[in-house]
């Protein structure tokens, strides 16, 4: 697959690659936690394994069905995924657009901080006390200013400093959780 990135193949070993460098601007964070509940009091959880990559899916500033969102990365281009053991994560390299520009300046204020999936559920486990997603599709990721998952309100931002080193700064939207 382009850009060194594996699709997600269940739990069983799973290579990751982040995403190429680009200029050194790339974030990092938790997408989908697994077996836990959405902070909006959704009794649904995912379970490990279940989120697969049928096409590849694109990285956007929020969610907008009606408008979608000038997108800022791109499955096996730009972005992947990796199913850890508590949850699956998302590694981008941000370009240097105006929407990739738009994208961290909101980051560095404090507007969005956090990551959000679009999925097609395919099969729930319906016996299970939540009810369980047992396979899912990933459509598209999104930063968003509150997420569904307080576990994903956290966002790794590492860009070019004033010398050759990435800095690495996290960034968390605590206060809209609370």
């Amino acid at each position: 697959m382009p850009g060194g990135t594996t699709r997600l193949a269940g739990p069983e070993a799973v290579t990751f690659a982040a995403a190429p460098a680009v200029a050194g601007r790339r974030i990092a964070g938790l997408l989908i936690p697994w077996d836990t509940t959405p902070a909006d009091g959704r009794r649904l959880t995912f379970r490990r394994g279940s989120v697969a990559e049928p096409q590849p899916w694109p990285l956007r500033v929020a969610h907008d069905s009606a408008a979608p969102a000038m997108p800022i990365g791109l499955a096996g281009v730009t972005c992947a995924v990796e199913d850890r053991a508590d949850g699956l994560h998302l590694a981008a390299t941000v370009p240097e657009t105006t929407a990739g520009d738009d994208a961290l300046e909101l980051l560095r204020l404090g507007v969005i901080g956090g990551l959000s999936a679009e999925v097609a559920i395919r099969q729930v486990d319906e016996a299970a006390d939540p009810p369980a997603v047992t396979a899912a599709d990933l459509l598209a990721a999104a930063l968003v200013p509150v997420p569904a998952f307080a576990a994903a309100a956290e966002v790794e931002v590492y860009e070019r400093g004033g010398g050759p080193d990435l800095r690495r700064r996290r960034l968390r939207v605590a206060a809209a959780l609370a």
